[in-house]
């Protein structure tokens, strides 16, 4: 579809500096808001000649926006702000000239989407976040704790495993020579478990999530792969939300950063690591999925396949034997670990998109 009017809009917590520009003529007209309200924004566009579409850069002002300028009439898009360059020449920056910009980028089709997530999607997505905040809040507590015991000298016995009931009760008869000392320690253990029942209780709510009506089907497809729990099985759906939108797995497994580097040239081909790009926290959790290939034991060939139709179940149970015997041969080829994981987690990619789009 033809658009006549293309609109950028530079958005902010509390203002926002649009810019109109007419394709036949040329013409620009700009003008500033001081609230980001849709319906001032669509009033003003409907001056202009259509058809027509608007334009922003994803950011911490999210999708609510886009998504009130897409229901009351104003298709508006969503830039990935990190794929979108800025001319080298340009040394001058604010928010008209970046207005400015964006609505050139559109009207030439050089803005790369961003998928806008429905308002449960996003939620979701929060929630999945904040989750992974709690993991790694709760075990940065336990590093500043187990730091501070060993400058004061304190180890728990060689290969006994921390953080268990027996490991507690050996903090908590800990004696110090300092008052200072104590009153540390207490505070550094408090932080601990208090980070500890935040993450227990994010955990308990994304269950929920795995089990709504909403996520369980899907939920319920990605788990049929060894190594993908439900909460795993929940991040990758919320993060990805429709895998209907990549053609096929390859373009997935680009997604979320998972193939090669290249750089080659004329007859000569240069192939490096992944490349690390697009969503980092399912590039994460694959990574973490994939190490279970890599254990010497043998994989259960049951699959969890409650649910799900029988043929997914089939296709996930080839997907694992298919992923264990991979991994087998690297190694036997004196791969390193992380050249093995990296591969694995590439086809894993792949298989979880084949079993979300059966």
């Amino acid at each position: 579809m033809p658009y006549r009017t293309s609109i950028g809009l530079d958005v902010h917590a509390r203002s926002v500096s649009a810019c109109a520009l007419d394709h036949l003529t040329g013409e620009i007209a700009q003008r500033s808001f001081s609230e980001p309200v849709p319906q001032d924004i669509v009033e003003w566009a409907s001056g202009f000649e259509g058809p027509m579409r608007a334009v922003y850069e994803s950011g911490p002002t999210g999708f609510s926006l886009a998504r009130a300028l897409n229901a009351s009439g104003l298709e508006c898009l969503v830039g990935a702000t990190s794929k979108m360059l800025r001319p080298s020449g340009d040394r001058v920056k604010n928010d008209r000239r970046d207005a400015v910009l964006l609505a050139r980028m559109l009207s030439t089709g050089n803005i790369p989407e961003v998928r806008i997530p429905d308002p449960e999607q996003e939620a979701a997505k929060d929630l999945v976040r904040m989750r992974e905040t709690a993991r790694a809040a709760l075990t940065a507590a336990k590093l500043r704790l187990s730091h501070f015991l060993l400058r004061k000298g304190y180890s728990y016995e060689k290969g006994k495993k921390t953080w268990t009931r027996a490991y507690e009760d050996w903090l908590r008869h800990l004696v110090f020579d300092s008052e200072l000392d104590r009153a540390v320690f207490d505070e550094l253990l408090a932080d601990v478990l208090a980070a500890r029942d935040r993450k227990e209780r994010l955990q308990k709510m994304v269950e929920e999530q795995a089990r709504s009506a909403r996520w369980s089907p899907m939920v319920s497809r990605l788990s049929c792969m060894k190594g993908v729990s439900s909460y795993t099985a929940l991040a990758i759906a919320v993060e990805i939300g429709d895998f209907s939108r990549f053609p096929n797995a390859r373009a997935f497994q680009s997604y979320v950063g998972l193939l090669t580097t290249e750089n080659s040239t004329g007859a000569k081909v240069h192939t490096g690591g992944v490349t690390k790009t697009g969503n980092a926290l399912v590039r994460k959790l694959l990574v973490e999925a994939s190490w279970l290939y890599l254990r010497p034991r043998m994989l259960n060939p049951t699959i969890a396949s409650d649910g799900v139709p029988a043929q997914v179940a089939e296709h996930a149970r080839k997907g694992c034997m298919r992923l264990k015997k991979r991994a087998a041969h690297l190694q036997s080829r004196g791969k390193k670990g992380c050249v093995v994981v990296a591969a694995i987690s590439r086809e894993l990619a792949g298989w979880l998109w084949a079993l979300a789009t059966m």
